[in-house]
């Protein structure tokens, strides 16, 4: 009933939208249902024709003034059909005339004047005394420098930059070998390309057992003599030639017999295959089913006992 009595008579649709308190996409289906809503209005050729020409030099608030239309259906029709821009400068200069025009409380004004007062403040740097032109403690590379190293939240006593030492002197003493060792050739699915070492035995473990072994080393100090320990400590039986792909595999592959998506805590619901494969190997186990040959039952009745039994 409001909206057959004041839709399109005078109310805009803001008004009938705060009145009714409902989002304006339902108040205009509302309306279009109802019957009420006025029919879109086209342009003329004439008016489309002195949008074109005044466009970019007049803009869609000057136009829609001298038309009497609404600035937001011409700039519509000027930037989304017509493919028009309005000239920066005439954007600019509409901007300040409306600034201008816009009345401003005692309240704004004093709240400009703090913000601009606080961002012209004259602050220096608390660590290197430079200035610094907002309200702030530190300058950005003193900011940086406080929260590096000993200060991160993930310090981990240093071992990054040890790794950057074995990084650069493991490849021909232990990479290279291995790669010669398996022809060049991935392990996993015989390809030749991209091809990597991985680690058997991960280089954590490699890394922490020479740690513990020689607790008077510093890590920042002694780093390159905890390299080169790291380094003699990696074996030949540590390491098997991957491609790429296999790697990646081998680095977040699933790491449970039951677990379809690992290396995320929220989801540890198993798959649904590897289910069926574990209870049909307990079931063989328990009953003594195909005690001759190892191969799982595949046959159609045991698959729907098994899906009957989860």
């Amino acid at each position: 009933m409001y909206l057959t009595n004041n839709y399109n008579r005078g109310n805009n649709l803001s008004a009938c939208t705060e009145r009714l308190g409902i989002p304006v996409d339902a108040v205009k289906k509302k309306a279009a249902r109802l019957g009420v809503a006025a029919p879109r209005r086209n342009f003329t050729k004439e008016e489309t024709a002195y949008i074109s020409e005044n466009y970019s030099h007049k803009g869609p608030k000057v136009l829609a003034r001298e038309m009497g239309l609404s600035w937001t259906s011409i700039c519509q029709l000027a930037q989304r059909r017509l493919g028009l821009r309005c000239d920066p400068i005439v954007k600019s200069e509409n901007a300040k005339r409306t600034n201008k025009l816009w009345e401003r409380t005692e309240e704004t004004r004093k709240k400009i004047g703090d913000a601009n007062r606080k961002y012209h403040k004259e602050n220096r740097c608390v660590e290197c005394g430079k200035k610094i032109a907002r309200s702030s403690t530190m300058c950005r590379p003193c900011n940086l420098k406080s929260r590096g190293g000993e200060k991160h939240m993930w310090w981990n006593g240093g071992v990054t930059s040890i790794y950057q030492f074995v990084k650069t002197r493991l490849y021909p003493i232990w990479t290279y070998p291995i790669l010669c060792r398996d022809n060049f050739r991935c392990q996993s699915c015989g390809n030749h390309e991209r091809l990597e070492v991985h680690h058997v035995r991960k280089y954590k473990d490699i890394r922490d057992a020479v740690i513990r072994e020689y607790p008077f080393l510093d890590k920042q100090r002694d780093k390159e003599k905890i390299a080169k320990l790291i380094i003699v400590d990696h074996k030949m039986e540590d390491g098997i030639t991957l491609c790429f792909d296999c790697h990646k595999v081998a680095h977040f592959g699933k790491p449970g017999e039951l677990l379809e998506t690992p290396r995320t805590e929220d989801n540890q619901q198993p798959s649904r295959p590897n289910v069926l494969e574990f209870v049909g190997r307990k079931v063989q186990r328990l009953t003594g089913e195909d005690a001759q040959s190892n191969n799982p039952d595949t046959s159609a009745r045991h698959l729907q006992t098994q899906e009957m039994m989860i």
